[in-house]
């Protein structure tokens, strides 16, 4: 949660490369797919441990909302 509401993590396709950046980092979260990245667990993902993940991709791809 993030200030009392849920947060979402999303991948702009159009901007991903698949880098496997976010992968390589967060393995329980991210992996790669058809040259793409795919989130396979939104449960492994936590707001105050996590929200660096959108510095990972150096094609900023990847956004929490």
């Amino acid at each position: 949660m993030k200030d009392g509401h849920s947060v979402t993590l999303n991948i702009d396709y159009g901007l991903c490369a698949g880098c496997g950046a976010c992968a390589e980092v967060y393995p329980l979260i991210f992996e790669i797919r058809d040259d793409k990245a795919w989130i396979i667990d939104y449960t492994k993902f936590h707001f105050e441990e996590h929200k660096d993940v959108p510095t990972i991709c150096p094609y900023r791809a990847i956004t929490i909302e």
